[in-house]
């Protein structure tokens, strides 16, 4: 339903700066059937980068994006270094977690 409200013609032809980002904003906020069943967190959950800096994947996060890693050519090391480091997921991030019967 989310993919089919998103791509509908009449949300597309908005004149949005951000196009995309705007109208998953918008039915977000105008729709309660859809924010009902979202879940947020913030971007860095989702996008810590593999650099060593704040913004940078610490222990316990659940995912590393490897953004720009071809540029110097970094990408198998990058994978190397995190895959030893790899953990079973963080218990913070299990809740809410559907039992399906």
């Amino acid at each position: 339903m989310l993919l089919d409200m998103w791509m509908d013609p009449l949300l597309i032809a908005q004149d949005w700066p951000a196009r995309e980002q705007d109208a998953l904003v918008h039915l977000l906020d105008k729709h309660d059937s859809i924010w009902e069943h979202v879940g947020v967190v913030t971007q860095r959950d989702l996008n810590a980068n593999a650099f060593e800096s704040e913004d940078g994947w610490h222990e316990g996060d659940l995912l590393v994006h490897f953004a720009g890693c071809w540029v110097q050519n970094e990408c198998e090391v990058n994978w190397e270094k995190f895959w030893r480091r790899r953990s079973p997921v963080p218990v913070r991030y299990l809740h809410g977690v559907r039992e399906w019967a």
